[in-house]
């Protein structure tokens, strides 16, 4: 089930993704604003799987 949900988001990044990039390149210029974008995304999710990894472990240890 949870790797549905992983695939899920993927394919759903991998459809928006492509669209958002080629607003900010015909809006901006240049695709620095989507890499921007893409890495501040990245961070988000690299820091939720953190949380709800460390309240798991917590969870865990009670």
């Amino acid at each position: 089930m949870l790797l549905n949900i992983v695939f899920l988001g993927y394919s759903g990044g991998a459809f928006v993704g492509q669209r958002i990039a080629s607003y900010f390149k015909e809006t901006t210029g240049s695709f620095t604003t989507a890499y921007v974008s893409a890495a501040a995304l990245t961070a988000i999710g690299i820091a939720l799987v953190g949380l709800i990894l460390y309240i798991n472990r917590r969870k865990a240890q009670h």
